[in-house]
């Protein structure tokens, strides 16, 4: 199949893109995209690399909503394809939702094909769907990012963590954050080096603080994991 990449904001040139391959877990790409539809309302952007897949929610200043992330490709697919003469990079900008909504109709699938096409002009991501003797169809709009759309997406240069904690469990944290968010938008992460962090809301009329203690410390440039005993 032969696709279109803009090379730059004021002129289009064609040029030769082809992506194809098999979608082995759909509960982990519903998983991301979901997260990221609850982070923000406006289309994400998806770049394609031979090794890696990033997902971006990229705003004017960092004071806005701005999410990274990065997963191996072949975390997520089987016969992985992909070929632009944009050293094999390939940027889409769609709404997660429809993502969601398309794998969602596809749960029971055996095989799940995703490839770049094009219906009428338009840009797609379609979702080949097979099961049993039948195959459902299932195509997103997409648009083509250009290159310097996708340079400009690309994750900002930050000096080194100077803590870095394991987290509690997942769920458990969610779900204080989610009674927090009733008494305040904003919550105050703080951590330690000593394998403590806390959680604080504030409102007009009380302030809620939540502690944890004895977190792990992640390893160090010599790969040496600290943890700590609880005090």
């Amino acid at each position: 199949e032969r696709e279109w990449l803009p090379s730059g904001r004021a002129s289009v040139a064609k040029v030769e893109m082809r992506f194809r391959a098999e979608l082995f877990d759909p509960e982990a790409l519903i998983g991301i995209l979901t997260s990221l539809a609850k982070v923000s309302q406006r289309d994400i952007t998806i770049i394609l690399e031979r090794k890696n897949i990033h997902f971006r929610i990229s705003s004017e200043t960092l004071s806005e909503e701005n999410v990274f992330v990065q997963i191996p490709s072949n975390g997520l697919f089987d016969d992985y394809r992909i070929e632009s003469k944009n050293d094999d990079t390939i940027g889409l900008s769609l709404s997660p939702k429809n993502v969601v909504m398309a794998l969602t109709n596809g749960q029971r699938a055996q095989k799940i094909i995703v490839k770049l096409s094009k219906k009428d002009s338009q840009p797609i991501l379609k979702f080949q769907m097979i099961m049993d003797n039948n195959e459902i169809t299932q195509d997103v709009p997409v648009r083509l990012q250009t290159r310097r759309e996708i340079e400009d997406k690309s994750e900002p240069a930050l000096r080194d963590p100077e803590v870095k904690i394991e987290l509690p469990n997942p769920k458990m944290l969610r779900n204080v954050i989610n009674r927090m968010s009733s008494v305040s938008e904003d919550v105050i992460l703080s951590a330690s080096t000593h394998g403590e962090m806390s959680l604080q809301v504030t409102a007009e009329l009380v302030t809620i603080k939540t502690y944890y203690k004895d977190l792990g410390i992640r390893a160090d440039e010599n790969g040496t994991e600290y943890k700590f005993d609880k005090v």
